[in-house]
């Protein structure tokens, strides 16, 4: 072999082993790799996992501070609750006239109890003068020695002890029954039932109680009789005094017969709360329309009115019977619908002022609201019974809900948002409690007369509804029973003045007891003073319908209370909303409501008004729009020069350019602000001719925000 052959199997040697030593190294190195990417990994879980543990640590650690805030929101509740309690026991909240009744009303009692220990006295010395009279009457001598035999010496005070115990006992009992007739007679005088049925409005409790008096009289002078003193003389002078009460029966028959004759008018409701909490849609549930969705940007901007006949109450009494059983003896509601925005406080107080009862619709999600707290205020102010709708629970999540199905069992049913309706239901009453208002459930109120009711209801799905209207229902038959007794007298407000196409200027009035017939002569309140017309139609809408909403009227010769009615009458274009309406029958009587109508209503609208004859000019379709738009105005500081109702006519153009002379320079006085009015043709050109702005807008605010900007503009450009 040779020297290349040797170096070359050398050289092949150390190529192969060097082969296999970058293998392994390759192999190491995957290996480390591997390993290293398995740690990795390992470690991400470790710290995904970590990750996780301090998640659920943060969330549990959330949920124990809210169940915690919670704990304490509801202890906050309990004590405000206890505190408002408290003072309200103690008279903190009572006025100088609760007070001084509350004073009278002890002081009654009192006298009465004094009356009744007095009573209790005479009964015991009667009693005892008895007992005297007996022991006189001795024992005769053989029957009182073998009595004396019977019983030890020194027994015979014990058995003495015991006589006189059991003659005490027997006192006892008779004391406490006298008592408790006694104190049934002062709940009677003292405490007496509110709850009365309709049926009942009668003097027959007065005279049942002057019925027993006298028997109870009878039998004092038969004890007296019976007396061992007797003066046969004197029984004459007391025959007069049994005579008396003779006479009570005669005007129970009276009282039958008026009990007969007595009807009850449908109760006026009133619908208030905050902007957007669901007002029309609750009732457009119930009347099954869609008015809210006629309505510009789906805000109430009028005054509405519906009459709710006794058939649809009663359909939904009976949905809900066993969870609330009410019998229906009313003939229905007439409700009022008010506007939320902040604008229409007018409309909002005219509303409230003519009702009985009120609806105050509160958004469970968002609790009390501005216009909500207003809205109580009124109530308060006014001392109007009100139940609380708590709208909107089918946002809570995952809420099951049945078409008009009882709230009660729809709240039993949807266990799994019942922390949730809690929570917020908490929160409201809460905020009722800083009103100085306590709220609890419909259902656990056991006190109404302390506590106002809140009803959980849903305008989608029509939960609660019947439970609302029958819960009304309740508590009217309870609380006004003698305040919805018909009156033959005449009361009447005009709730809103508009234009009705082929009628004119119309006056929406509300008629509450009485009677207007076609022909009728009345007197109004006007902004130049008192009105004076002849009734020439009488319109209403069909039952369920909403009168402020265009449609098919019906003609009446009469109407009688209550009841929503159009009044189509000459001369109404300066009728002032909020005003009374008279009835007269002769000369006298108009001229004595001339003078009741006077101008101090019409001083109310003139405040609005420049006295300088400088400003914008604001035409409106509804006098309450008119009033709302005036008053932001006001607030905004921004002067009127004048006002008109109706559509715009050359007329009300030409008073606006005889104003804008006055004006000089002042260009965005030149201004007609057109709330839901168009002007005609001549009107039109007129307003192009002599550059006068005209904004129109069928949403009050905007108009505002319109004119605003147009008021800038014309002071940049200066």
């Amino acid at each position: 072999m040779g020297f290349v052959d040797i170096m070359s199997s050398k050289k092949g040697g150390k190529g192969k082993k060097g082969a296999k030593g970058g293998q392994a190294m390759m192999a190491k190195l995957a290996a480390a790799r591997a390993a290293e990417h398995k740690k990795r990994e390992e470690q991400l879980i470790i710290d995904e996992a970590e990750r996780k543990a301090e998640e659920e640590r943060k969330r549990k650690e959330k949920e124990e501070e809210e169940r915690i805030r919670q704990e304490e929101k509801q202890k906050e509740i309990e004590v405000a609750r206890a505190e408002y309690l408290r003072r309200k026991a103690e008279g903190d909240f009572l006025s100088e006239k609760e007070k001084l009744k509350r004073a009278k009303d002890e002081q009654a009692r009192q006298e009465l109890l004094k009356q009744i220990k007095s009573q209790e006295s005479a009964a015991a010395n009667r009693k005892d003068n008895k007992k005297e009279h007996y022991k006189k009457k001795k024992k005769p001598v053989k029957v009182e020695a073998e009595e004396a035999k019977d019983v030890p010496e020194e027994s015979k005070t014990e058995h003495e002890e015991k006589k006189e115990e059991k003659e005490e006992e027997e006192q006892v009992d008779v004391d406490w029954e006298e008592l408790a007739e006694n104190t049934d007679r002062i709940d009677a005088i003292i405490k007496p039932k509110l709850s009365m049925d309709l049926t009942e409005i009668t003097t027959d409790n007065l005279s049942n109680t002057e019925g027993n008096e006298a028997k109870e009289s009878e039998v004092k002078e038969e004890e007296t009789k019976e007396e061992p003193t007797k003066l046969p003389e004197k029984a004459p002078e007391k025959a007069p005094e049994k005579e008396a009460p003779k006479k009570q029966p005669a005007p129970k028959k009276e009282s039958k017969e008026e009990r007969k004759k007595v009807e009850v008018r449908a109760p006026i409701l009133c619908v208030l709360g905050h902007v957007d909490t669901g007002k029309t849609k609750i009732l457009d549930k119930i009347r099954k329309t869609k008015v809210q969705e006629g309505e510009v940007g789906g805000i109430t901007q009028q005054i509405g009115a519906t009459l709710f006949p006794r058939e649809t109450l009663e359909e939904h009494a009976n949905s809900i019977k066993g969870i609330l059983d009410v019998k229906i003896k009313i003939p229905g509601f007439l409700v009022i619908d008010t506007p939320g925005h902040e604008s229409f406080s007018n409309l909002r107080n005219r509303g409230s002022t003519l009702c009985d009862f009120a609806i105050l619709i509160v958004d469970i999600m968002h609790g009390l609201e501005n216009q909500t707290v207003e809205s109580l205020n009124i109530l308060k102010k006014y001392k109007i019974p009100f139940v609380v709708a708590l709208n909107k629970i089918d946002r809570c999540y995952d809420w099951k809900g049945i078409e008009y199905a009882s709230s009660k069992a729809s709240y039993e049913r949807n266990t799994q948002c019942q922390q949730q309706f809690n929570t917020l239901m908490n929160k409201v009453i809460l905020q009722f409690a800083e009103q100085e208002v306590n709220a609890c459930l419909y259902w656990k109120n056991d006190d109404p007369e302390s506590f106002v009711s809140m009803v959980p209801t849903s305008a989608i799905t029509g939960e609660g509804i019947p439970d609302l209207l029958t819960y009304t229902v309740k508590r009217i038959q309870e609380t006004l029973a003698r305040k919805i007794i018909y009156q033959p007298k005449l009361v009447c407000t005009v709730m809103e003045v508009k234009v009705l196409e082929g009628y004119g200027v119309t006056c929406d009035v509300i008629l509450v007891t009485g009677e207007l017939h076609v022909n009728d002569m009345i007197i109004l309140s006007g902004f130049e003073g008192p009105i004076v017309a002849t009734v020439r139609a009488l319109l209403t809408p069909k039952p369920l319908k909403e009168m402020r909403v265009k449609g098919e009227y019906v003609h009446h010769e009469s109407v009688r209370g209550t009841i929503g009615v159009k009044v189509c009458a000459p001369g109404l274009e300066d009728a002032l909303a909020g005003s009374p309406l008279y009835c007269a029958h002769n000369e006298e009587e108009v001229e004595e409501y001339k003078r009741e109508a006077g101008e101090e209503l019409a001083a109310m609208i003139r405040k609005y008004i420049s006295k300088h004859g400088e400003g914008i000019y604001v035409q409106s379709s509804t006098l309450g729009s008119l009033e709302a738009l005036l008053e932001l105005l006001k607030s905004n500081k921004i002067p009127v020069s004048g006002i008109g109702l109706g559509p715009l006519y050359k007329k009300h153009i030409l008073k606006v350019m005889k104003a804008s002379e006055k004006k000089g320079d002042r260009e965005e006085y030149a201004t007609i602000l057109a709330f839901e009015v168009e002007p005609d043709k001549e009107a039109d050109e007129l307003i192009k001719k002599n550059s006068i702005k005209l904004f129109k807008a069928s949403v009050v605010y905007h108009l505002i925000d319109s004119y605003k900007k147009h008021a800038d503009e014309c002071l940049y450009s200066l």
